[in-house]
Protein backbone atom coordinates (compact mmCIF):
# COMPACT_ATOMS: atom_id res chain seq x y z
CA UNK A 1 0.00 0.00 0.00
CA UNK A 2 2.91 2.79 1.05
CA UNK A 3 4.20 1.74 -2.45
CA UNK A 4 1.01 2.93 -4.07
CA UNK A 5 1.13 5.93 -2.38
CA UNK A 6 4.70 6.94 -2.87
CA UNK A 7 3.57 6.63 -6.73
CA UNK A 8 1.01 9.68 -6.57
CA UNK A 9 3.13 11.73 -4.22
CA UNK A 10 5.81 12.10 -6.49
CA UNK A 11 3.55 13.19 -9.64
CA UNK A 12 4.09 10.11 -11.90
CA UNK A 13 0.80 8.78 -13.44
CA UNK A 14 0.08 5.33 -13.07
CA UNK A 15 -1.98 3.63 -15.80
CA UNK A 16 -5.16 3.80 -13.45
CA UNK A 17 -4.40 6.79 -11.47
CA UNK A 18 -5.66 10.60 -12.11
CA UNK A 19 -4.34 12.45 -15.20
CA UNK A 20 -2.22 15.30 -14.19
CA UNK A 21 -3.42 19.22 -14.98
CA UNK A 22 -0.90 19.80 -17.77
CA UNK A 23 -2.29 16.17 -19.64
CA UNK A 24 -5.27 17.41 -19.58
CA UNK A 25 -4.63 20.76 -20.92
CA UNK A 26 -2.61 19.15 -23.29
CA UNK A 27 -5.51 16.92 -24.59
CA UNK A 28 -8.14 19.73 -25.11
CA UNK A 29 -5.42 21.89 -26.80
CA UNK A 30 -4.63 18.77 -29.42
CA UNK A 31 -8.74 18.50 -29.97
CA UNK A 32 -9.55 22.21 -29.91
CA UNK A 33 -6.45 22.24 -32.43
CA UNK A 34 -7.57 19.50 -34.54
CA UNK A 35 -11.39 20.84 -34.55
CA UNK A 36 -10.00 24.41 -35.84
CA UNK A 37 -7.67 22.58 -38.70
CA UNK A 38 -11.27 21.03 -39.39
CA UNK A 39 -13.19 23.44 -39.76
CA UNK A 40 -10.86 25.52 -41.59
CA UNK A 41 -10.26 22.84 -44.43
CA UNK A 42 -13.85 22.51 -44.78
CA UNK A 43 -14.90 26.46 -44.73
CA UNK A 44 -11.77 26.53 -47.31
CA UNK A 45 -13.61 23.12 -49.38
CA UNK A 46 -17.29 24.32 -48.95
CA UNK A 47 -16.31 27.89 -50.62
CA UNK A 48 -14.68 26.04 -53.51
CA UNK A 49 -17.89 23.82 -54.06
CA UNK A 50 -19.64 27.44 -53.66
CA UNK A 51 -18.30 28.93 -56.34
CA UNK A 52 -17.71 26.21 -58.93
CA UNK A 53 -21.12 25.06 -58.26
CA UNK A 54 -22.85 29.02 -59.21
CA UNK A 55 -20.53 29.18 -61.67
CA UNK A 56 -21.55 25.85 -63.45
CA UNK A 57 -25.13 26.55 -62.84
CA UNK A 58 -24.57 30.43 -64.04
CA UNK A 59 -22.98 29.45 -67.30
CA UNK A 60 -25.27 26.57 -68.53
CA UNK A 61 -28.74 28.92 -67.79
CA UNK A 62 -26.75 32.00 -69.59
CA UNK A 63 -25.95 30.02 -72.65
CA UNK A 64 -29.12 28.39 -72.99
CA UNK A 65 -30.97 31.83 -72.47
CA UNK A 66 -28.44 32.76 -75.26
CA UNK A 67 -29.85 29.59 -77.22
CA UNK A 68 -33.28 30.23 -76.89
CA UNK A 69 -33.00 34.34 -77.66
CA UNK A 70 -31.09 33.19 -81.41
CA UNK A 71 -33.39 30.69 -81.83
CA UNK A 72 -36.30 33.29 -81.07
CA UNK A 73 -34.23 36.04 -83.36
CA UNK A 74 -32.88 34.34 -85.96
CA UNK A 75 -30.59 36.52 -86.59
CA UNK A 76 -27.05 36.19 -86.17
CA UNK A 77 -24.07 38.61 -86.86
CA UNK A 78 -20.54 36.99 -87.78
CA UNK A 79 -19.15 38.99 -84.69
CA UNK A 80 -22.18 37.48 -82.17
CA UNK A 81 -21.23 33.93 -83.52
CA UNK A 82 -17.59 34.40 -82.75
CA UNK A 83 -17.57 36.13 -79.99
CA UNK A 84 -20.70 35.49 -77.92
CA UNK A 85 -21.11 38.36 -75.19
CA UNK A 86 -21.66 36.25 -72.24
CA UNK A 87 -18.10 34.94 -72.26
CA UNK A 88 -17.27 37.58 -71.46
CA UNK A 89 -18.94 38.18 -68.28
CA UNK A 90 -16.74 35.22 -67.49
CA UNK A 91 -13.65 36.57 -68.56
CA UNK A 92 -13.45 34.13 -71.63
CA UNK A 93 -13.32 36.60 -74.06
CA UNK A 94 -12.44 35.11 -77.36
CA UNK A 95 -10.87 37.80 -79.07
CA UNK A 96 -8.72 38.25 -75.95
CA UNK A 97 -7.53 34.84 -76.06
CA UNK A 98 -7.36 34.11 -79.95
CA UNK A 99 -3.54 32.25 -81.37
CA UNK A 100 -2.46 33.41 -84.79
CA UNK A 101 -5.27 31.63 -86.20
CA UNK A 102 -7.70 33.60 -84.82
CA UNK A 103 -8.91 30.64 -82.41
CA UNK A 104 -9.91 30.82 -78.92
CA UNK A 105 -6.64 28.88 -77.60
CA UNK A 106 -5.75 30.28 -73.90
CA UNK A 107 -2.30 29.40 -72.76
CA UNK A 108 -0.94 27.97 -69.26
CA UNK A 109 -0.31 31.55 -68.30
CA UNK A 110 -3.86 32.77 -68.43
CA UNK A 111 -5.37 29.74 -66.70
CA UNK A 112 -3.20 30.67 -64.02
CA UNK A 113 -4.65 34.58 -63.80
CA UNK A 114 -8.14 32.81 -63.98
CA UNK A 115 -10.48 32.96 -61.45
CA UNK A 116 -12.21 29.76 -59.77
CA UNK A 117 -15.09 30.99 -61.80
CA UNK A 118 -13.69 31.65 -64.85
CA UNK A 119 -12.19 28.25 -64.54
CA UNK A 120 -15.42 26.31 -64.21
CA UNK A 121 -17.01 27.93 -66.93
CA UNK A 122 -14.20 27.01 -69.15
CA UNK A 123 -14.05 23.53 -68.26
CA UNK A 124 -17.96 23.37 -68.84
CA UNK A 125 -17.49 24.95 -72.43
CA UNK A 126 -14.54 22.67 -73.08
CA UNK A 127 -16.76 19.73 -72.08
CA UNK A 128 -19.85 20.89 -74.63
CA UNK A 129 -22.24 19.73 -71.83
CA UNK A 130 -23.49 19.94 -68.45
CA UNK A 131 -20.56 18.04 -66.45
CA UNK A 132 -21.22 15.01 -63.87
CA UNK A 133 -21.15 17.29 -60.58
CA UNK A 134 -19.38 19.41 -58.50
CA UNK A 135 -16.95 17.47 -57.12
CA UNK A 136 -15.50 16.39 -60.80
CA UNK A 137 -15.73 19.58 -62.16
CA UNK A 138 -13.44 21.03 -59.26
CA UNK A 139 -10.86 17.73 -59.60
CA UNK A 140 -10.72 18.45 -63.63
CA UNK A 141 -9.88 22.40 -62.41
CA UNK A 142 -7.20 20.66 -59.52
CA UNK A 143 -5.90 18.14 -62.61
CA UNK A 144 -5.12 20.73 -65.22
CA UNK A 145 -3.37 22.88 -61.79
CA UNK A 146 -1.33 20.37 -60.90
CA UNK A 147 -0.14 19.61 -64.52
CA UNK A 148 3.26 21.23 -64.77
CA UNK A 149 2.66 22.11 -68.48
CA UNK A 150 -0.66 24.25 -67.81
CA UNK A 151 2.05 26.63 -66.24
CA UNK A 152 4.03 27.12 -69.25
CA UNK A 153 3.40 30.64 -71.93
CA UNK A 154 3.11 28.42 -75.01
CA UNK A 155 1.13 25.39 -74.38
CA UNK A 156 -2.58 25.55 -75.04
CA UNK A 157 -4.57 25.03 -72.19
CA UNK A 158 -7.20 23.02 -73.76
CA UNK A 159 -4.64 20.08 -74.05
CA UNK A 160 -4.11 20.06 -70.58
CA UNK A 161 -7.58 20.05 -69.36
CA UNK A 162 -7.96 17.03 -72.70
CA UNK A 163 -5.57 14.97 -70.83
CA UNK A 164 -7.45 15.18 -67.54
CA UNK A 165 -10.93 14.87 -69.10
CA UNK A 166 -9.72 12.16 -70.32
CA UNK A 167 -10.59 12.89 -74.21
CA UNK A 168 -10.20 15.37 -76.83
CA UNK A 169 -12.67 18.41 -76.14
CA UNK A 170 -11.55 20.87 -78.57
CA UNK A 171 -12.87 24.31 -79.89
CA UNK A 172 -14.91 22.43 -82.84
CA UNK A 173 -17.32 20.97 -79.51
CA UNK A 174 -17.26 23.95 -77.57
CA UNK A 175 -20.86 25.06 -77.67
CA UNK A 176 -19.83 28.53 -79.04
CA UNK A 177 -22.98 29.65 -80.46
Amino acid sequence: MLKRLKKYECGARNRNGPRTNSETTNRVGARALSFTTFLAVGAALLYEFSVVSRAVSDFIQVERLEQVRIAHDGQLTPDERLNPAYLKRYGLDPTRYADRHAQFSPTGADWQRWSLRTKAAAIVMWLGHDPPGIWWTLSQIRCVDRVPEAHADTERIVAVADACLGEPHGLAQCKII
